[in-house]
């Protein structure tokens, strides 16, 4: 996925870094390792989305997200105002978000709150 995010060309603001983060990046999670694929009896895989089927009796299976951070190439336009920053950030957010679908037919990607959950 990082390649395809550096490859984005139609943004008005190219990445110019993508970095995980976290346990799970560090392999310093305490505790059994949880990813695992969407499928089974409780859980099924539909339009990118983990849904629950509904059997009853059965606990489904975590899948843990990965937090990366995408920072976008320098620019001297940025506004100076902390809200205006906070709007254009998420903009350019969603922009990447709808490229990437656009390159990447299996994955859905999202908004949530101020992150971008690409699945």
């Amino acid at each position: 996925m990082v390649p395809v995010l550096y490859g984005l060309e139609n943004l008005p603001l190219r990445v110019a870094g993508v970095a995980a983060f976290g346990g799970q990046v560090r392999r310093s999670k305490v505790g059994q390792d949880w990813i695992k694929e969407v499928g089974g009896k409780t859980v099924r895989g539909e339009e990118g989305v983990a849904k629950l089927t509904g059997k009853i009796g059965m606990a489904a299976q975590l899948v843990e997200p990965l937090d990366v951070m995408l920072v976008a190439e320098h620019s001297g336009k940025w506004p100076k105002d902390e809200q205006a920053v906070r709007r254009v950030r998420l903009a350019w957010l969603g922009e990447v978000g709808r490229q990437v679908e656009k390159k990447m037919k299996e994955v859905t990607v999202k908004m949530m709150g101020e992150r971008l959950a690409v699945m």
